[in-house]
């Protein structure tokens, strides 16, 4: 699991620092955006877990080429559709307040 954390890691890095393409999720931790290494460690031990030996029987070959291709892109895609939702959802809350205080002065 921790040549996969290594790997994943070494991509995001590589990607937030504009040396890569791709699609990093961020979280904010105290005011500032950060790489969310807790995510990272998730997807590592999901991956080796659930998909390589779980899914792939722990087949190598099945992850050259292609296969790893199709796989970064969908995690791409997921992890975009995710941060969609979140920020409507702080949208959504952040018109809910606005409205629940205008309600509040009004009385």
């Amino acid at each position: 699991m921790e040549i996969v954390q290594g790997e994943v890691t070494g991509l995001v890095e590589r990607v937030a620092s504009h040396r890569a393409d791709g699609y990093v999720p961020r979280i904010e931790v105290d005011g500032k955006k950060q790489i969310d290494r807790a995510a990272i460690r998730e997807f590592s031990d999901y991956f080796v877990n659930n998909l390589f030996f779980d899914s792939l029987r722990g087949d190598v070959s099945a992850l050259r080429g292609r296969q790893i291709n199709l796989l970064k892109n969908a995690c791409e895609v997921i992890y975009r559709d995710l941060a969609a939702q979140e920020r409507e959802e702080r949208l959504g809350k952040a018109s809910d307040e606005v409205e629940e205080e205008e309600l509040l002065d009004n009385e």
